[in-house]
């Protein structure tokens, strides 16, 4: 018997084949598994941003995606008023890029960067801004609606709870001592402590960053609702 060849005419089909099926194939499964890896490396990375913030600092990867997924990306050109002293209850907001001045009664009275966040007393217990706060530079940020928010500390124990603690700190720096460990925090304790913040506390309304930010948190927006 004779053996069995490839005939030279058929060789060029195959190399056709080739490279119109199986080289475009395997860089189709190359590409996707780069941005798999890409995207858990850069989800990794930005969890532990968002963990760096005192009011997530307690929270899980599941916990913190969480918070994550019901957020929105927004944006803030330089002068645009994100909140106004007086007005009553709106958004939660943590900056992830871009810097925020602060003024009181029209005074300016600090200046917030990347990882800073206000918004979650009046949020929280739907009372009246403390302050105005306006983008300085162009700003992005992580927004949470009052209703998103509050279904996330409702759905998530632990984010209720890191709420409390941190705000337990600032109202503990203020000299009024409160019982951090209060079982179960639900929003009514949560309400209750934003009204003994309020009375005092001369800033109540937002946080600056506590450590450098040493990534930029606008890749964060990458798992924000409707970013």
């Amino acid at each position: 018997m004779g053996s069995v060849g490839i005939s030279s005419a058929a060789v060029p089909v195959i190399a056709d084949v080739v490279t119109a099926w199986v080289v475009p194939a395997i860089i189709f499964v190359v590409v996707i598994v780069a941005c798999l890896l890409g995207l858990r490396w850069l989800r990794a990375e930005h969890l532990e941003e968002l963990r760096s913030v005192p009011l997530f600092s307690g929270l899980s990867d599941h916990e913190l995606l969480w918070v994550l997924r019901s957020a929105r990306a927004e944006s803030f050109a330089p002068g645009v008023t994100i909140i106004r002293e007086g007005d009553i209850g709106g958004d939660f907001y943590m900056l992830t890029e871009g810097s925020v001045k602060v003024t009181v009664d029209g005074t300016e009275v600090a200046s917030l960067a990347a990882g800073s966040y206000f918004g979650e007393i009046a949020l929280i217990d739907g009372g009246s801004r403390t302050a105005t706060i306006t983008a300085a530079t162009l700003v992005s940020s992580l927004t949470l609606a009052p209703t998103a928010f509050l279904r996330t500390v409702d759905r998530e124990p632990m984010l209720a709870r890191a709420i409390f603690a941190e705000l337990s700190r600032r109202l503990n720096a203020t000299g009024d001592r409160i019982d951090g460990d209060v079982a179960p925090v639900d929003r009514a304790r949560l309400i209750e402590i934003c009204g003994q913040l309020r009375a005092r506390s001369e800033h109540p309304e937002w946080a600056p960053a506590t450590s450098p930010v040493k990534r930029r948190l606008v890749l964060t927006r990458l798992f924000a609702r409707g970013s």
